[in-house]
């Protein structure tokens, strides 16, 4: 809607500031809150928490939008991540999603069917980079159940 509004370069500042704002009020009160067991065992936030690289693994968290932010944020929390290194994976995050949905709202409005696919596109990029990440953390969970 920021993109249909606002057009693609200024939607793409306002979602993505709104994006980052919100994860960093969510994350505040997650920190704060007691969570139920079901939450905690979770399969995607358990999947967050075990990862070689969970830094990395929770920035890409934060680029797929079927991925709720909320379940990054509380793997993030449960992590300890300090200020700075959320700071980071919110802001790098956010930016593909923020993108997508300012460039996509507006090339949805005007017609624009150059913009559409180069948004499709970039979804199924995302998607693909989820579904990589995805496998290497089966193969390394498989690797350590064997050791």
């Amino acid at each position: 809607l920021s993109g249909l509004c606002y057009g693609p370069f200024f939607g793409f500042i306002i979602n993505w500031m709104g994006n980052v704002l919100g994860n960093c009020i969510v994350m505040s009160l997650i920190r704060k809150i007691k969570f139920s067991k079901k939450v905690k065992q979770h399969k995607l936030i358990k999947s967050l928490m075990h990862q070689k690289h969970p830094l990395i693994g929770l920035t890409i968290g934060f680029m797929i939008p079927v991925i709720p932010s909320i379940l990054v944020n509380y793997a993030g929390a449960q992590l300890n991540v300090n200020r700075r290194q959320y700071m980071a994976m919110v802001l790098v995050g956010m930016a593909p999603t923020s993108f997508l949905y300012a460039f996509g709202g507006d090339a949805i409005f005007r017609g624009n069917l150059k913009r559409i696919i180069s948004v499709v596109i970039c979804i199924l990029v995302l998607i693909g980079i989820y579904l990589v990440v995805k496998k290497i953390d089966e193969v390394h969970k498989k690797r350590l159940e064997t050791d």
